[in-house]
Parts: C-alpha cells; sequence; structure tokens
C-alpha cells in the first residue's frame, strides 16, 4: 500500500517516537570481543568470525552482529564456510548459521559421513548416517533428513545445492529453499552437483534431466544425443553440455531452469565465462545468456573474430572484435552493443563492467548490467583497474572512477595510491591523511580523515583501515564508514567478503559489511542472484517486538531525515512487515513474477524500524537487481 501521511509521519519524525541519536543510527558495525582464554584458532569469513578453544567455540554474526558461545568437550570443527560452521562432537554434529544466529544439532550413529564441498564458497552441506541423508542450508539454518530408497548410487554438494540419487529417485536440495525436490530416476545414470543446480544424464534412450537451486524445480530434456559422453562445464549461472567440438551443446540456465540446444557446423569456437558463453562458427557468432534463458545472434560481425570474455569468478558479458567493429554481449540483458567508433582497443574486463582504452586518452567503459557503453574521459590513463562493477582509471591528476549501475565517471583530485579493485567491488585511495571509498551504488567518492601512518585492507565489498589506535570501515551495504577505538596495538588484520577483522593482542574487532536488512543476493557481486520466478528474501534483524514498515522503490536517491538517510526515491511504497519475533529477524519472503518485463530492475529496500523503547531508525540500504 502507497502510504504517502504514513512517509510523512515516519520520516518527518512523530511526536510519538524518540529520534535516534548516533552517528550511523543503523550501527554500529565494529565488535569488540575479549580474546577467548586458550584460544588455537581464529577464522573469519562472508558473514561469519570463530574463535577456538579446548571448551567452546564463539561464533559471530555479522547479520545479528553478535556472539555466541557453544561449550564443547572435544569438538572437531569440520568446515567454516561463508556463512555457517560444521563441527561434530562425538556422535552430535552441530551447524551454526549467520542468518539464524543458532545452533542446530543431529545425533548419528557414529559411523557418520560429511562434506561441506568448498571451504572457500559454500552454502550448503550434508551429513549422511546409514540410509539418512541429512541436508543443510546455511541461508536458513536448518538439517532436513532424507530416507535413501534401496541403493544410494550418489550424494554429491556444491556451492548452493545438494544431490542425492537412490534406486527410485533424484533429489535436488537447493540452500535458497531448504527442501528436498523429488524427480524418477533411471538406471544408469550419471551424476553431479552444479553451483547452482544438479544434472543426471543417461543413455539408451538419451536424457538430461536438471535442477535449479533458484527454481527449485527439475527439468528435462530428452532430444540432446549422447549426453554421457559430453564435456560437462559447470558454471556460475548455467551448464554447458559439450560435444563434437563444441558443434553441440546443451544448455541449461540455472537462473530460468530452461534448456537451449545449438547445433553449429565443425570448427566453431566457443568461449566462456562464468555467466555468459560466445561463440563463432560459420552461421555466424551467437551469445548465450543464462539469465534471460536465451540465445542471442551478434549481428554484422566478419568471420573469426576476436572474442575477450568478462574474468572473475562471476564474469557475465564479453567483447567481439571483428576489426571493423567491437560488440559486448551482456549476460544479464541479453543484448549486444557496438561502441559508437572503433579503433584499436586496449581491453580490460571485470566482472560486470569493464573499459576498452586508446592509449593516448578516451575510449569507452561498459556495463553488463545497463547493456551499454559510455565514453570514457579523454585524459590518458596510468594504469585502469576493474572490479565487479566499476572500471578506476588512475590518471597524472589523481583517478577518475566508472559505475557500470549509473554509467557515469566521477574524477578524485589525489596524490594517493589504490587498495582494492580486481576480487571486488569497493575500491579506496589512500590520499595522506584521507581514505577515500568509491561506492558504485551511491556513485560516488566518500571520504574519511584518518592517520597518516594509517594502512587499507580491501576484499570484495568491505574495506578497513586502521593505525595504532582505530580502526574504520565501510562497506556497500551501509554506504558509510564507522569506526571503533583500539585498547591494543594491532597483530594482524583482514578483510575477506562481507567481513572484516582487526586483532590484537586481547581483542577481537569484528567488522561487517552487513546492516540490519539483509537478502539472500550478493548484489555487488553477482554470486548470487535475484531471478524471476524466484523469491526475494527480506531480512530484518533487531529487537524482538521491534516494528518494521518496509519501504521499497525503483529508483535510488537520498535525503536526511531524523532517523538517518533515506536512500530511496522521496515517495517509496511503505509496507507494514509487523513484529520482529523473539529469534531477532523478521522475514519476508517477496515472489518475483516470472515476466521479462522485471528482468534488470532495481529494487531498493530499506526498512523503518522502531524498537520497543520508542526509538527508531532507518535501516542500511539494500539494491538487488531482478533478472
Amino acid at each position: 500500500m502507497n502510504t504517502p501521511l504514513l512517509l510523512r509521519t515516519l520520516l518527518a519524525g512523530a511526536p510519538l517516537l524518540g529520534a535516534a541519536t548516533a552517528q550511523n543510527p543503523d550501527g554500529p558495525y565494529w565488535s569488540e570481543y575479549p580474546v577467548p582464554a586458550g584460544e588455537t584458532a581464529f577464522r573469519s569469513i562472508g558473514t561469519l568470525a570463530c574463535s577456538v578453544t579446548p571448551t567452546a567455540i564463539h561464533f559471530y554474526s555479522g547479520l545479528h552482529r553478535q556472539w555466541l558461545v557453544q561449550p564443547v568437550t572435544s569438538a572437531i570443527v569440520h568446515g567454516t564456510a561463508n556463512a555457517y560452521c560444521l563441527f561434530q562432537d562425538g556422535n552430535d554434529f552441530h551447524a551454526y548459521c549467520t542468518r539464524t544466529h543458532r545452533i542446530e544439532s543431529i545425533t548419528t550413529s557414529g559411523n557418520a559421513t560429511w562434506s561441506i564441498g568448498s571451504p572457500q564458497s559454500s552454502w550448503t552441506c550434508y551429513v549422511q548416517d546409514g540410509n539418512t541423508v541429512y541436508g543443510w542450508s546455511g541461508f536458513l539454518g536448518q538439517w532436513v533428513p532424507l530416507t535413501i530408497q534401496g541403493n544410494l548410487h550418489t550424494v554429491a554438494v556444491n556451492s548452493h545445492s545438494l544431490l542425492v540419487a537412490d534406486d527410485v529417485h533424484l533429489y535436488g536440495f537447493s540452500a535458497f529453499f531448504g527442501e528436498w525436490v523429488a524427480t524418477p530416476n533411471r538406471s544408469g545414470g550419471q551424476y553431479a552437483a552444479l553451483r547452482s543446480g544438479a544434472v543426471a544424464t543417461y543413455s539408451a534412450p538419451d536424457e538430461t534431466v536438471c535442477f535449479s537451486a533458484y527454481q527449485n524445480t527439475w527439468n528435462r530434456n530428452q532430444s540432446f544425443v549422447d549426453p554421457q559422453s559430453a564435456m560437462r562445464s559447470d558454471q556460475e549461472g548455467y551448464l554447458a553440455l559439450r560435444s563434437n567440438g563444441d558443434s553441440d551443446v546443451l544448455w541449461y540456465s540455472t537462473m530460468t531452469g530452461t534448456f537451449q540446444e545449438t547445433h553449429e557446423p565443425v570448427g566453431v569456437v566457443a568461449s566462456f565465462a562464468r555467466n555468459c558463453a560466445i561463440y563463432s562458427s560459420a552461421n555466424g557468432t551467437f551469445g548465450y545468456a543464462p539469465a534471460q534463458g536465451t540465445i542471442v545472434p551478434l549481428p554484422g560481425l566478419n568471420p573469426n573474430p576476436l572474442v575477450v570474455m568478462a574474468s572473475g569468478n562471476f564474469g557475465s558479458y564479453g567483447f567481439v572484435d571483428d576489426g571493423v567493429q567491437t560488440l559486448a554481449f551482456s549476460d544479464l540483458t541479453g543484448t549486444f552493443a557496438a561502441t559508437p567508433t572503433y579503433t584499436q582497443f586496449a581491453y580490460q574486463l571485470g566482472d560486470a563492467a569493464g573499459i576498452a582504452e586508446i592509449a593516448t586518452g578516451g575510449g569507452y567503459a561498459y556495463s553488463a548490467m545497463l547493456g551499454q557503453w559510455f565514453a570514457a574521459p579523454a585524459t590518458a590513463s596510468l594504469f585502469s583497474t576493474v572490479s565487479y562493477e566499476a572500471v578506476v582509471r588512475q590518471t597524472a591528476n589523481g583517478f577518475e572512477a566508472f559505475s557500470a549501475r549509473s554509467g557515469a565517471w566521477r574524477p578524485l583530485v589525489s596524490t594517493g595510491y589504490r587498495v582494492g579493485g580486481g576480487a571486488g567491488s569497493l575500491i579506496v585511495v589512500m590520499d595522506g591523511q584521507t581514505a577515500q571509498a568509491f561506492d558504485p551504488i551511491l556513485d560516488e567518492w566518500v571520504g574519511q580523515p584518518v592517520s597518516a601512518n594509517a594502512t587499507a585492507n580491501v576484499f570484495r565489498l568491505t574495506g578497513i583501515v586502521h593505525d595504532a589506535t582505530k580502526a574504520f570501515g565501510y562497506s556497500l551495504f551501509t554506504h558509510t564508514w564507522d569506526r571503533i577505538a583500539l585498547q591494543d596495538p594491532p597483530s594482524t588484520a583482514a578483510a575477506n567478503s562481507s567481513i572484516a577483522y582487526v586483532n590484537t593482542g586481547n581483542h577481537h574487532y569484528v567488522f561487517t559489511a552487513n546492516g540490519s536488512l539483509s537478502n539472500f543476493s550478493r548484489f555487488p557481486e553477482f554470486s548470487r542472484f535475484v531471478v524471476r520466478g524466484g523469491r526475494l528474501e527480506h531480512l530484518q534483524c533487531g529487537n524482538p517486538g521491534a516494528f518494521v514498515v518496509g519501504l521499497f522503490g525503483l529508483l535510488g536517491g537520498r535525503s536526511t531525515t531524523p532517523y538517518g538517510t533515506l536512500y530511496l526515491e522521496p515517495n517509496p511504497i511503505a509496507i507494514t512487515l509487523g513484529l520482529v519475533p523473539a529469534h531477532g529477524q523478521l522475514r519476508a519472503s517477496i515472489p518475483v513474477p516470472n515476466d521479462p518485463v522485471w528482468s534488470g530492475l532495481v529494487m531498493h529496500m530499506q526498512d523503518f524500524v522502531v524498537r520497543p523503547n520508542g526509538t527508531a531508525f532507518l535501516s542500511n540500504h539494500q539494491a538487488p537487481y531482478l533478472w
């Protein structure tokens, strides 16, 4: 419901509500924690930090911004992943989840096996005990048992998916949905878990069966010949089964849950990125866009063009240069675009942003999010850095930053040096006694005074700067610098994805990139998507009993209120979401229509929260894309 009166009351300051007084009313984003006695290990990744001792494990949730202590007797930590920790104490297996800030346990026979897949990128794991497989969702924080029927053929795990095959069924498990989904199995299958799904192939007769973790469904293809002998390319948002030197390819989009086939003459040249593919043959050049589930012809190209694919773990586009024009193809939009003019460009490609440069200055930056080219400044670049959704050029006068969200360039006069870029979305310039963060969502440089001897560490969407007495943190989820005083000189410091830390001899200082509002996507990085036909999970952490009004809009903005900065358009839609339950997180699951008109829209979100004591504040801002 659109309620302008409610908005005016909330944002102008109602007399019955106590206005928030903190500099960052959604904060603080730093936590100070004494180093536990006997600490043997400290780990930090994703939204999790944990300290291990012989008698207890101390867990920190970057979403709830709280610590939890779990007493143990003889615990073995099996894996610390992005959003959970799996550990065993005797016959009991325990999993801690940062989103729920709880530990869920199962008791086994003592002969159980387990796997978390990749400890660098995992939101699922399993424990198998006899004829029961327990699937774990790192998003939902729950164990879900499955009883095997007959013989077990495989249990496989990947970043967001589990696959179980027995004599009767294939079972897919999505970390996003946290339930087992069954489809009939056949004898003679070959099975694998994908990053965001699963696949089973059969011959005589031929059949390929795939599971989409985003759509939570199984899909079948019975026309692709001999899928069991095909090469398998498991990418971020799709699977490609490739035969006859890539002349025959079966494409499966885990984002849309749909199949496409291509059959080209011998001599096809195929190039693959994590979320995009481009291939050329005598019939022309084509792009595959898993976000749209489409095959798109790239017109007007000479034979055998140069193809350069986006880099990084989540590359979503490619450049095609045939000596006459340069085209870019975006998986996200499913469209191609040519540079307005052509010359011999030098190319640098990130994940959703790239640049075609001219050595003497100028050229064009590309946004895969918008599917467009944008003219680069005419100044010569000394060095250019591409990140997930930004390009930063270093020039004789300082830096020029390009945001793939806006298509604009923002200059920074500076004699400093750059930290970050490449493996992330955040870039920080250290310039004497100022740290400048380029925020591609705000589309501006955000400065913070620091000491002359401060050092910086940046990874993904998180950055920290510290000296001997204080530390600062910046995040693309919060758009603000937050600080904390250090009681002791630092010994180690690092940023890792959505969390960072500064450790001293006596304290752990943990910085979280997350504010009180979060969702399941990782919107600056394109490693996890909000898809059409799926769900947008809206998660507000807070005091139990806090009253939450969700504010939504398709445009960003900025205005000052008594309760913090509103980062949405002036007249967002306000929806009463209810009260935060006893466990401290209010979850709203919002269906996304499976209609192409929604593709590429940005869902700007922010919450107005009234605590039980009457004080009120605006949450941090979230801006996930819908594809």
